[in-house]
């Protein structure tokens, strides 16, 4: 998937409305290379990807092809889909002018075994065609007659009529108010609202302490000895090697990585040695890169004095490994008593 097909499709493409454009759109995403060739996603694809019907899909398609946006390419890409299943390969017809590096395309075109395209293979598309417009566009509308059934009557109880032209009236504020015989409200105190409890305080947390970045300079107060140390050799390497130029957050953050090198052993010559050797010319993140190295390159943890180490061999056995191997050192077809490690131990 190269992203100019999308590009063009999505900005440049002269479509006539919104539903070609999502179509041309999608083509594209699916296009195998940069000059837009080799696209062939399923009608039902395309028609789920743009939420429309598959026989609206095709007819936009057909019209895409009319005003010369697609044309059909190579059929037999898609040769290795069942038959009956086989879509349409779909070339999006790019203008070569559009390309702002046309000699690139072209190389990937003749990577691939492809005559390398021209101005005349790639003309420019004409614009789409000038939407039809209503005939009465701009013209008034005629109001519709109500009808009888939704006029009141002049018998209409809720219309009262005056005297004379037989219009109505509004009624005088205060005459919905039944003179007598209407109920009155027996209560003569204000009604009082309960007032709800008032809801307890919402205990606020402590405040944060700032983070060390915050802090001026970038520099952590809370750095221990031996993070300090890291951070130093840090700053001497990225000093001396301008690839791995690396920013005062940025140190913070990956001497405590540094530190635990420190803490295993290594020395700063190590140190600079794991992340110095091998690096490419242009290094595109240096801290990822520092950062990278100094957990994949990180020596393990070395074991305690006398773990693993053998006692002085005495000679005994006939095998020439005895001297390594505890398996060896045997005297009479039994384990040695005076070097073989587990009789020592249980001595």
């Amino acid at each position: 998937m190269s992203l100019d097909p999308i590009l063009w499709a999505l900005k440049d493409a002269p479509v006539a409305d919104s539903l070609e454009r999502l179509i041309l759109v999608t083509l594209g995403e699916r296009a195998a290379r940069a000059d837009g060739c080799t696209a062939f996603p399923s009608r039902d694809t395309i028609a789920a990807t743009v939420m429309a019907d598959p026989k609206t899909v095709q007819r936009v398609l057909q019209r895409l092809v009319k005003r010369g946006l697609i044309a059909k390419g190579d059929q037999s890409a898609a040769r290795y889909i069942r038959a009956d299943r086989r879509p349409t390969v779909y070339d999006l017809l790019i203008p070569y002018a559009w390309f702002p590096n046309p000699a690139r395309m072209n190389d990937e075109r003749i990577q691939a075994g492809l005559p390398p395209l021209t101005m005349e293979d790639r003309p420019d598309i004409a614009p789409p065609p000038d939407r039809k417009r209503r005939s009465d566009l701009g013209q008034p509308r005629t109001p519709s007659v109500r009808g009888d059934s939704q006029s009141r009557g002049p018998g209409d109880s809720q219309s009262p009529r005056t005297e004379g032209d037989g219009g109505t009236e509004s009624p005088v504020r205060g005459d919905s108010q039944f003179p007598a015989g209407g109920l009155e409200d027996p209560r003569t105190t204000p009604v009082i609202t309960p007032e709800e409890p008032p809801l307890p305080p919402t205990p606020q947390a402590p405040a944060a302490t700032p983070p060390a970045e915050g802090r001026e300079g970038g520099r952590s107060a809370a750095l221990s000895d031996i993070e300090q140390r890291a951070y130093d050799v840090l700053v001497l390497i990225a000093l001396d090697e301008p690839r791995l130029t690396l920013g005062e957050r940025e140190l913070v953050r990956l001497a405590p990585l540094a530190a635990v090198w420190l803490e295993r052993g290594a020395d700063a010559g190590q140190l600079r040695r794991a992340l110095t050797a091998g690096l490419p010319e242009q290094v595109g993140s240096p801290a990822g890169l520092v950062r990278r190295r100094l957990l994949d390159k990180l020596p393990p943890v070395r074991p305690a004095a006398g773990v693993g180490q053998l006692p002085p061999w005495c000679g005994c056995g006939d095998h020439p490994a005895a001297e390594f191997n505890p398996r060896w050192r045997v005297r009479d077809g039994e384990l040695c008593p005076t070097c073989h490690p587990a009789m020592l131990g249980a001595a």
